[in-house]
């Protein structure tokens, strides 16, 4: 091809070859979460893995839900208890201290505090129970 230039264009086949037993329980755009929860899983014996952590760079240039992480089990047996485990991580704590008054200097603490931020006393009850 004399003063020609050619072209060619390359497509690229994406083929997804999901291993019998893989099954994806959980999607969310950090994959810190992600890895959070699989922690959790491992911790209760199930074998999980964090798939397209990166993928989040790929935002604007694809739709944002396909660039979420995705949090996989191993063996599809164990995902209707990982989903309830996935649940049961993710649904707020109830809060176990109440906010207590420092005895010395007066300032209200946070429960989850044994020392006085203001003034460094540490908490005059002995159950942990705080007073407002």
């Amino acid at each position: 091809m004399c003063g020609r230039s050619s072209s060619r264009l390359v497509f690229f086949i994406v083929i997804s070859l999901q291993p019998e037993g893989v099954t994806k329980v959980y999607s969310a755009p950090h994959a810190l979460v992600l890895g959070n929860l699989r922690n959790a899983l491992l911790a209760e014996g199930i074998a999980s893995e964090v798939r397209t952590p990166f993928l989040a760079a790929a935002r604007g240039d694809v739709p944002f839900t396909e660039c979420w992480s995705e949090l996989w089990v191993v063996d599809d047996k164990d995902a209707d208890r990982a989903l309830f485990l996935i649940r049961a991580a993710l649904e707020p704590g109830e809060q176990t201290a109440v906010s207590w008054r420092c005895q010395k200097c007066g300032e209200e603490i946070e429960g989850q505090f044994e020392l006085c931020w203001q003034c460094g006393s540490a908490r005059s009850d002995v159950n942990g129970r705080g007073h407002s």
